[in-house]
């Protein structure tokens, strides 16, 4: 690994811990970021060894950092060194270091759902919801539109022909908080000569390198950390447990859900008791989920308009599958960016909360008390429900639950908000 300056052209590199690097990794990124005020620019360069004949996915997570450019391999045009990765990324001033996560998706693709090429389908798959519109023909391409909530790995579609060879799609990707939109492209391959369409994955191995110098000559002890388990997963289960956190008492906020649904939030633990930046917050309850067969429950912080972003990814927040009918939950969260804490249905695959809950301290609660909540759901799950049925080609039908399950429900919630500090 190298640090520079950002630009890094005619400027010197170190190594992880501030000595000198003696060899450049290129001559310069080709991408830049632009520091604002207390911030400063840098480069971060990697070496990666043993790679297949196929590219390899590589992504990023600084810490701290605003934002970051530049993920791609370092163009051999400009005197890279072979397998050169870099980043570019917006750091605070007052940070003498940095956490720098890369993680590298190079082994083998393996297949998570095989689809007739005919037809669209929508499945249940490990890790989460799979929808293939129909495949069609277009200016001499092929075309497959697929929808996943399937995230924090790489993705890609194959064609099967009927004489059995793949065919790797091209084509672009959406990353969404919740959801991955994959517009598949084949080139000179006509539809009746594919037999069936694969959505394939690869996991990621994650090299974390801690305590790196962010000034060369500014000596740092930089240990590095090799996982199949990314950085942001392990922040979903820190060392201490939901025990060890402190129960603290929370007020309820702005509240909505579609018909039928609900969140009960009868728990609230805290490592710092401020349920904000900095501090692990564990939530317990219970759900009622009545509007659709199955959803994802998470929990998110709606930021302000002037913090800074949180630009962690969607493997970094605590989300839930669940299944229509009632049930209890429990999610943990440590909190990186300033704002309000909440816990919201999310549909699959689509994007777009269907149903909230804000809770936090009562001044917390006191600065959104205005919020329209109803307001925005009812509309984004009109939405919502309008995009899945485009989607997978007929109306949505809407398990009931229970008599049994919506009444002990109920008990459930009339007992919880017994532990609620009303507004």
């Amino acid at each position: 690994m190298g640090v520079s300056e950002n630009p890094s052209k005619d400027r010197s590199w170190w190594r992880p811990d501030g000595s000198p690097l003696d060899r450049r990794p290129y001559d310069w990124l080709g991408s830049s970021v632009t520091p604002g005020e207390h911030q400063i620019g840098r480069e971060i360069a990697v070496q990666l060894g043993d790679l297949s004949s196929e590219p390899a996915s590589v992504i990023w997570k600084v810490t701290p950092s605003f934002s970051t450019a530049g993920t791609s391999p370092v163009s051999g045009l400009n005197n890279a060194m072979p397998n050169v990765y870099a980043v570019a990324a917006v750091i605070p001033t007052d940070k003498a270091v940095a956490d720098v996560s890369v993680g590298v998706a190079g082994g083998t693709w393996k297949t998570v759902i095989e689809v007739p090429s005919q037809i669209s389908h929508s499945a249940g798959v490990p890790g989460g919801f799979v929808a293939f519109s129909e495949a069609y023909e277009k200016d001499g391409k092929l075309f497959v539109p697929v929808a996943t909530s399937i995230t924090g790995v790489p993705l890609r579609v194959i064609a099967v022909g009927k004489d059995g060879r793949e065919h790797p799609g091209g084509g672009l990707t959406s990353h969404g908080p919740t959801m991955n939109q994959i517009t598949a492209s084949f080139g000179k391959l006509a539809l009746a000569d594919v037999k069936v369409f694969r959505l394939q994955s690869r996991p990621y191995l994650w090299v974390e390198f801690r305590n790196v110098s962010l000034q060369i000559g500014q000596k740092t002890d930089v240990q590095v950390v090799v996982s199949d388990i990314s950085v942001q997963e392990q922040q979903k289960a820190p060392q201490r447990q939901s025990s060890d956190l402190k129960k603290v008492d929370f007020v309820i906020g702005p509240h909505a859900f579609a018909n039928g649904d609900e969140i009960v939030i009868e728990e609230v633990r805290s490592e710092l008791g401020t349920l904000a930046k900095g501090d692990i917050v564990t939530v317990k309850g219970t759900y009622t989920l009545a509007s659709r067969s199955n959803a994802k429950l998470a929990f998110y912080v709606t930021q302000g308009s002037k913090d800074p972003p949180d630009d962690s990814p969607a493997a970094d927040h605590p989300v839930m599958p669940i299944q229509a009918g009632s049930s209890s939950f429990e999610l943990k969260h440590r909190i990186k960016c300033n704002g309000h804490l909440h816990i919201s249905f999310y549909p699959v695959p689509f994007s777009g909360s269907f149903g909230a809950i804000y809770f936090g301290t009562e001044s917390q609660m006191k600065e959104i008390a205005h919020w329209n909540v109803e307001g925005w759901v009812k509309k984004t799950a009109e939405e919502i429900r309008k995009r899945a049925e485009s989607v997978i080609g007929h109306p949505i039908v809407v398990p009931k639950p229970s008599a049994k399950s919506a009444k002990a429900t109920k008990e459930k919630a009339v007992s919880g908000k017994k532990n609620v500090n009303m507004p």
